[in-house]
């Protein structure tokens, strides 16, 4: 929130469970965002962005095509939330057989995202419709903030169940 509050908002583009550690010089532990490495301005071009190393199960659609937003990070904490939750990304497919093609990976990225949002061990629906929106393959139907998704995690606002997780 605090990023995406600065003037010239900054985006990270590679919130993932790698790159948030927890402060624990206080008496409660604070999750903290680290590695940098990938964040941008908003205002700057993305022409030279490398994309390589990024994980794909927390990019956002238009981030595979170089296209950075607030709502690719809110897109990204939404999956690292599912993450969290049910043990494994959102539309998690084997690494294995990708290793040696990035590209092949993406494109089967892609096409999981496509198919609806699975949910096991997650049973509670305002949570469930949390994440959905969260992760909607366009990022005009997702949270139009980061504040607005932590508003809507501590109950703050109602998020209405979507007729397909795909919307």
């Amino acid at each position: 929130n605090y990023l995406h509050s600065l003037q010239n908002p900054i985006i990270h583009n590679d919130i993932t469970n790698l790159n948030v550690m927890l402060d624990l010089s206080g008496k409660v532990a604070i999750p903290r965002i680290i590695d940098f490495g990938y964040a941008r301005f908003l205002s700057q071009s993305n022409k030279d962005f490398l994309k390589e190393g990024l994980n794909p199960f927390y990019q956002a659609n238009e981030a595979f095509n170089k296209v950075f937003s607030v709502q690719s990070d809110v897109f990204s904490v939404g999956a690292l939330y599912y993450h969290l939750l049910e043990g494994l990304p959102p539309w998690f497919v084997e690494l294995s057989k990708y290793k040696a093609d990035p590209i092949k990976l993406e494109d089967a990225v892609i096409a999981e995202q496509k198919k609806p949002l699975k949910f096991s061990s997650i049973a509670d629906q305002q949570t469930q419709n949390i994440i959905s929106k969260a992760l909607q393959p366009n990022a005009e139907n997702r949270f139009n903030s980061i504040k607005d998704l932590i508003k809507a995690m501590n109950g703050e606002m109602e998020v209405q169940q979507l007729s397909s997780p795909q919307e």
